[in-house]
């Protein structure tokens, strides 16, 4: 039987060319011997997500004292996610800090030349989908100075910074103040002065509806939504429920010449395929990147394309 550290080192060899591209990779796919557990690395900071409903923390702890000698990084988080957000209550912990040197609250992280603000201890998620990272530049080299841009469900802005760094127009809509709040601490921290781009605290139909009601058309729109969410007041968003809102939306506010990005990590759409969207078309050129290196022995964790409206 292959131990923990042999599937580690094993895992780690495949890596080094992401790690000397950016501080943040995904180290460990679920796919790769351990079950249910992925791990990733910020700067000096390993956070390790376990699937599963109670921690195997025997595993757990040998896998992160294995890590700290290997790699040095002597901060430690557990992350436990659940399928069943209804299990959610006081004494539920998303986020656990290993023993060892304790984790900071927060730590910039460079990715292709610019920095993002990591909280290792925030909720399920640090503030950074590592997979989209390729995808990321792959759209900033689509915008011209000046192009406008709409970044829905934007979350701490990853795209609406790597875009306003190209000379875009950003508009960034997410429903959590406290996201673009962070949004906004990003791009500061890149010289990107925050005048002059839009930030929306809206549920993103809204925040679209009243955007096509102003008459605003966009060159770039990106849509990377959630499979489900509930805010605080209880609205609900359900890709389910709301793609075909949302996608023509999206077409409404799509200037003629622009193109619309849409992702999502909805299992039903990863395994079938994004349903078709009337009146826009899957662009041939330029080709979406593929699978980033760290990320390319695990099962995909989104589906993606690139649309363009029809002629």
């Amino acid at each position: 039987m292959t131990s923990s550290s042999e599937i580690l080192e094993r895992a780690l060899a495949h890596r080094p060319r992401a790690a000397a591209l950016t501080e943040a990779c995904r180290l460990l796919t679920p796919e790769e011997g351990i079950s249910h557990l992925a791990i990733d690395r910020y700067g000096d900071v390993i956070v390790l997500q376990e699937f599963e409903p109670e921690p195997r923390l025997p595993l757990i702890e040998a896998m992160a004292d294995f890590l700290r000698t290997r790699l040095g990084c002597q901060c430690v988080v557990l992350k436990t996610f659940l399928k069943d957000r209804t299990r959610l209550h006081l004494t539920f912990n998303r986020s656990v800090a290993l023993p060892g040197k304790a984790p900071p609250t927060s730590l910039w992280i460079e990715e292709n030349g610019l920095k993002f603000l990591i909280r290792p201890n925030e909720g399920f998620s640090t503030g950074l989908f590592l997979d989209q990272r390729d995808n990321r530049q792959f759209l900033k080299e689509l915008v011209v100075p000046h192009m406008s841009v709409l970044n829905l469900f934007c979350y701490t802005g990853s795209f609406s910074v790597y875009c306003a760094s190209a000379g875009a127009t950003t508009t960034s809509v997410d429903i959590a103040k406290k996201a673009l709040e962070w949004t906004k601490e990003n791009f500061v921290e890149n010289s990107i002065p925050v005048d002059g781009h839009t930030f929306l605290a809206r549920h993103a139909l809204d925040a679209m509806t009243g955007l096509k009601k102003q008459g605003r058309r966009f060159d770039l729109i990106i849509i990377d939504p959630p499979s489900f969410s509930r805010s605080k007041n209880g609205e609900t968003f359900s890709l389910k429920r709301d793609y075909s809102a949302l996608t023509a939306l999206g077409r409404d506010l799509l200037s003629d010449a622009g193109h619309l990005y849409f992702s999502c990590n909805f299992s039903d759409y990863i395994e079938r395929g994004l349903p078709p969207v009337g009146g826009l078309a899957r662009c041939d050129s330029p080709n979406l990147p593929a699978t980033p290196i760290d990320f390319d022995r695990g099962k995909p964790t989104f589906v993606g394309t690139l649309l363009k409206a029809q002629k």
